[in-house]
Formats: structure tokens, sequence, C-alpha cells
């Protein structure tokens, strides 16, 4: 088809209109509902949200832990319930407070929603609203004197006219200014630099009258707009579909099945028809989608449902019908959604689902990947969603519900907040551990132990955990028997989810096992008398770290008869625990005269080798002689300590 030059009088310069004080609304956080519509100038309080938390992207495990090879899943999410049909989306970032992307949509309640990822969780209100409906969006640096990109809205007002809106966030706060009225109601609105001698992004907007219009960036009131008749057009995009021509060029569809190249030569608006479909051109798309060709496509889908994909070869046009649906495709995007996969893919909205379309080196393969009631509005694939890694394709559906599309890798990372612990025979450890879900991962895991040493059980169970972000603590718990000897013990703790998935850790326990025992007798000699059943108190201490039996033995030089009554000669004491208990020394009546040794031996009923030894010095004197030295009572405690030793023995004299 041959290029047709349109007459310089169809080109007409029309002033702008008055630009509107700022319209805003207050931002709703539950995403149900907002304020009532008013009439375009009119002022309601809000703006943009404080600065919120930075989402943080917990990073997958390098080893892939946590995850079962080749667990792939397409999960839908919703981002937010605008209760009203919604008719176009859009996303970046327009709110340098807010790390990442935000997402944007329009419905026919004339409100402009703001979504945004926060907190695991997405966030959602009412930016802007106006009466009627809104139609289209569009983003982009539109005014060079605003800080970052703008919101273009087109809107078909309730008294049958249309209207432009730019909505900026200059300050921190949302403002609103009206760049166009038209006499029929705006269908689409598409940004991009269509004019090489105009510095900036223009706007391109098409109304229900077959008009389609270019407003100049940052022109001021009374400023110059281009309008061209373009009857019968549905829809239309701006890119670089020729980079032989300066700027950017239009691309429209039309209710007949033709797509138009318009594009501006500096003298006057040129067309060509470039492809001509069996019915209405219902959406267009652009970007690189086929591998076979290099360079950029044009997409296109009709109410037919064909999916055809475009190409530039010289000065010509090819194409290729890709796939046929079996009703209308109203909704067509290119991007990388399918992060395993090279290159982006085809990503089209059918009556009843979403559906995958790419080049897998001999074909074009087709998926589903997400059966969903209620036709869908317009699609969009970019990277909206902190928590997750990749893009994802969002879904503004006819029933009011915006939706993120992503595919995900489900896992979890396990890893332990105690992974050493020191303690003692007898006692219980408690271990801490971490479970970290990433992409998106619910449901329950159950821990399991690995096969423990000897000795040391698990203390109950540990029972399942339930996954949730951040991350989520479980605590396990161990008792180690005092039989256990010192030494590091070490065993596997493995998380298992019913998906397959798994991940484990392995802990340590260190096993620091004290048995010790301090024994004192009241003094080192003391006077016995012969014949006499002398009394005396032996003190007995656990210094180790854990609870210990005890065995006491004592014996006299010369053989003489001592024993410990009521059978105290063993028993159990708890670390730092002590007892006095009575030994007593039966002396002969021969004895005077005589100085005697008396040995007492405490030791570990668990480790015999664990023995500590007092002893004293007994003096019997001559019967009827006096005796220098002072006999100790019976009950006068003294203390030793002997502290981290096993094995050895000592005596005290």
């Amino acid at each position: 088809m041959s290029r047709r030059p349109l007459a310089l009088a169809q080109v007409l310069i029309l002033s702008l209109a008055a630009l509107l004080p700022p319209v805003l609304a207050s931002l709703s956080g539950d995403g149900e509902g907002g304020p009532p519509a008013q009439a375009p100038g009119v002022a309601t309080p809000g703006g943009f949200p404080s600065s919120p938390a930075p989402c943080t992207l917990h990073p997958e495990p390098s080893s892939a832990r946590g995850r079962a090879t080749g667990i792939a899943i397409w999960h839908p999410e919703t981002v937010l319930r605008a209760g009203s049909p919604l008719n176009a989306v859009a996303a970046g970032d327009v709110v340098a407070d807010i790390p990442g992307n935000e997402t944007f949509a329009v419905d026919a309640s004339g409100r402009l929603w703001m979504a945004w990822r926060e907190d695991y969780a997405w966030r959602s209100g009412v930016l802007w609203n106006t009466s009627g409906n809104l139609t289209s969006l569009a983003l982009s640096e539109l005014d060079g004197a605003s800080d970052g990109p703008e919101l273009a809205l087109g809107a078909a007002l309730a008294n049958g006219t249309g209207a432009v809106f730019v909505v900026s966030g200059a300050g921190g706060r949302a403002s609103a200014r009206q760049v166009l009225a038209s006499s029929a109601p705006v269908l689409a609105v598409a940004a991009g630099d269509v004019l090489a001698e105009v510095a900036g992004t223009e706007l391109v907007v098409l109304d229900g009258g077959g008009n389609l219009s270019v407003v100049l960036p940052g022109a001021p009131a009374g400023g110059p707009k281009n309008i061209l008749r373009l009857p019968g057009a549905t829809c239309l995009l701006v890119a670089d579909l020729d980079d032989s021509t300066p700027g950017g060029e239009v691309a429209a569809g039309t209710s007949t099945g033709e797509v138009l190249e318009l594009f501006w030569d500096g003298l006057a608006w040129q067309e060509r028809g470039i492809w001509a479909a069996p019915s209405a051109i219902s959406a267009l798309a652009f970007g690189e989608a086929d591998p076979l060709h290099e360079g950029p496509e044009l997409a296109l889908a009709t109410g037919g449902g064909e999916v055809t994909v475009l190409a530039r070869l010289d000065d010509d046009w090819s194409g290729r019908t890709v796939w046929s649906s079996a009703g209308a495709v109203p909704a067509l995007a290119i991007g990388d959604a399918d992060a395993d996969a090279p290159g982006n893919e085809l990503v089209a909205a059918c009556p009843d689902n979403i559906t995958r379309l790419r080049w897998d080196g001999s074909a074009w393969d087709r998926a589903v990947l997400w059966e969903r009631s209620g036709p869908s509005g317009r699609l969009l694939v970019s990277e909206v969603d902190a928590d997750h890694a990749g893009n994802e394709a969002l879904v503004a559906g006819q029933d009011g519900i915006l939706s993120s599309l992503g595919l995900y890798h489900p896992g979890f990372a396990l890893t332990a907040i105690d992974a050493r612990l020191t303690l003692a025979g007898g006692e219980s450890a408690a271990f801490g551990l971490r479970l970290t879900p990433f992409d998106k991962l619910g449901g329950n895991v159950t821990l399991t132990v690995g096969t423990l040493p000897a000795g040391i059980a698990v203390a109950g169970s540990p029972g399942p955990v339930a996954l949730a972000p951040p991350n989520v603590s479980a605590t396990l718990e161990l008792s180690v028997a005092a039989s256990v000897a010192n030494g590091e013990r070490r065993f596997l703790v493995t998380a298992t989810h019913p998906a397959g998935l798994f991940d484990s850790v392995w802990l340590s326990l260190v096993l620091e096992r004290t048995l010790d025992l301090n024994l004192f007798l009241a003094a080192r000699s003391a006077q016995a008398q012969p014949g006499s059943a002398a009394v005396y108190t032996v003190t007995l201490e656990n210094s180790g770290t854990v609870n210990d039996s005890y065995l006491l033995e004592a014996r006299v030089e010369g053989g003489w008869a001592v024993h410990f009554p009521a059978g105290n000669s063993t028993g159990k004491l708890a670390p730092g625990q002590n007892r006095s208990l009575e030994l007593r020394v039966m002396v002969p009546g021969d004895a005077g005269g005589r100085t005697v040794k008396l040995s007492v031996n405490a030791s570990s009923v668990a480790s015999p080798t664990v023995s500590k030894t007092a002893s004293m010095r007994l003096v019997v004197p001559q019967k009827g002689a006096p005796c220098g030295l002072i006999l100790l009572p019976a009950g006068l405690v003294g203390t030793a300590f002997m502290l981290g030793r096993t094995g050895n023995k000592k005596e005290e004299n």
C-alpha cells in the first residue's frame, strides 16, 4: 500500500484548554471504593502516600535450597478491587518515596487508582477522580518541568464529551490539569515523540468521533494542537515503527480490520495501511516477540480471536497469524513474563483465561497461564511486585479486579538461629530455627530430626510449622541423658513441604559434662576417748554441673569399726547442693596412747573415677591422762572446692 499525504488544511491549529486547578482525591488504604465522583475542577484533599517502609526481597539461597527441581507455578494475586470495570493499566516509578514501580489503573466510575507493594502486601487507594468514565491511561515524562513521569487520563464525560487530564506528583503531592477537551468521548491515549521538531513527549489522543489529536508537551493555555481525521479507529499505540524516519510513529487499528501507520514528515501527516485482518482490531502491542526477526514486532489481536505478529522488512511489512482463539482477544502485551525462558512472550487476554504465546524454536507454543472467569480489560507486563523476582502480567478485569500474575519457583530456606549449643548431661537444649519462604510459598512444613547420638532425644514433637512472610521461627527441644560423655555431637534437621520442597541444616551439641565432689571433715585432728563411739561431721558438696549420686566410704588405720548411720553413705545431690552427714568411729578400749588416721572417700556413682578424699588424725590419750587436743564438736562444717576435674583423686591431710 502506498503512502498518501494529507492536505495541510486537515492540520488544524487549535488552542489548549485552560489549565484546571488540581483535582485530588483521598487515598483509601483498603482498595475498596473511594471518594464520591467530583466534577472537573473541584479539588478534594489528598495526595501521594508518605514514605512507607522499604520492601526487601529476600534472596533465594544460592544453592537452590528449599526447592525441588522443576517446580514452577503461575500464581495470581489480587492487587485491588475497584468495584467498577477497569479500562486501562500502567506501571512506573511516579512516587519517589516508594521503592520500585507503582501500578495505576482507571475505572468506569472515573477513578484513578494507585497500588504499591509494602510489608509483603498490596496497598491501594484512589489517587484522583472525576465524573464520567476514565477510558484510557498513559504514563510518560510529559512535562519537562515535572519531577518524574506523569499520568495522562482519557475520559468520557457524563455530558457526552471527552477530556484528557494529566496527573503529576511534583513536590510529593498529586496535582491534575486538563490538557484537552474533545467533542466526543476519548477512546485511547498514548504517549511518545511523534513530532521530531518538538522537544519532549507528545500525547496522541483518539476520540469516538474519529479525531486523532496530538497534544504538545508543556504547551501553555492556547498552545497548538494537531488534529487528524481517522474514522473507525478502535485502538492505537506510539512506537518507533520505522527507524528510517525521525521520531516515533502511530499505529492505529480500525473496526474494519485495517492496521494503519501514521507519521508526521514535517509538513503533513502521512498514512499507510500495513495490514488487513478479517475482523476488527481489538488490541495492539509492540516489542521483540519473534526471535526469527531482528528487532521489535507489532502484534495485533482481533475480535475474531486472531493473534498476528507483523515484522518490518526493509520498507514493507509482513505478518503471520500465530494463534486463533475461539473468542475475541480484547487485550495483548509483549514482555518477559516467563523468566525461565529466553526472550519475550506474547500474553493474550481471552474471555476465560490468560494465554502465553512463545516461539520455542520450531513453532509458536501456547500455554494457559491462568483460567479466570469474566472478561479481561487490559494487559501489561512489567515489574511491580518487589517481593517477586522478575516481571508480572497485570490483568485489569471488567469485573473491577486488578490482578498480578507471576511465575514463581516456590521454596523456603531453613537456617539455624542457634547452630551450636553447649550444655551438660542431664540438661535440655532448645535450638532456635528460622524458616524463610520465598516466591509466595505458603502452607505448613514438617521438621524431622535425623539419627541422634546415643543418650540424646527429642523432647516432644516439633509439629507442623506454618510459613508466613518474611519468616517464621521454630524451636527444637532436645534432652541429654546424664550418662553422656563429654564431646561434640552433630545431627541433621530437615524441613519438608507437601509440594516436595525441602531444606536441611546441621546442628551441633557440645557436651561439657562435669561430675565433681567436695568433701571436708570437721578438723585435721580430733581427740577420741578409749572405748567411746566418737561422732564426727562430714560435709559433702556436688560441685559439678549435673545431678550426681554419691557413695561414701570410711576407714581407720588398725581396722577400727566406722560407719554412716541410717544408710547415709549413699544419696543424690543436685549441682551446688551440699549435705552434712554423721560419721561414727568405734574407739577400742585398749587404744589409749595411740594416734591413727581416719580417711573418708566420696565417689560418683555415674563415674567412680570422680572421687575426693578427706582425712583427719584421731588422738587417743591414755585413760585418765589429760589431753591438750580439743575435740571439735559434731556439726562443725567447712567447705572445700575442686572445679572442672574428672578422673583425679586428691587427698587432704
